[in-house]
């Protein structure tokens, strides 16, 4: 597969307002990876209109935007490809920014 000729689109699924600070901070951000466990879906827009989701083919891989078009080579998508929309699920993303913040920082200022 060629080098893209789409967009990628970060968005993401929302389940309570505190989600809302998650939505903000991937706004501003382009992350370089996105683990397949924060994943609520990935969809594709073709030129032609159309838009179809990715099924669970992507459940143990981390999603890398710099070779996006070998991650997508995997699904033998045949249509030109106008958008990839990838949705994160911000309820589990801010419970694991939480986690892993909490590991650094507790063994430096206490639980």
């Amino acid at each position: 597969m060629e080098k893209a000729q789409f967009d990628v689109v970060l968005m993401g699924k929302q389940k309570t307002k505190a989600d809302e600070e998650i939505q903000s901070l991937i706004s501003e951000i382009k992350p370089s990876q996105i683990p397949s466990e924060l994943l609520y879906g990935i969809f594709i827009q073709t030129t032609d209109g159309d838009r179809f989701e990715l099924k669970n083919n992507h459940k143990k891989k981390i999603i890398r935007y710099d070779n996006i078009e070998g991650f997508l080579k995997s699904f033998n998508i045949t249509e030109q490809i106008a958008v990839v929309e990838i949705i994160i699920d911000l309820h589990k993303t801010r419970q694991h920014l939480a986690a892993s913040t909490s590991k650094i920082l507790d063994p430096i200022f206490g639980p």
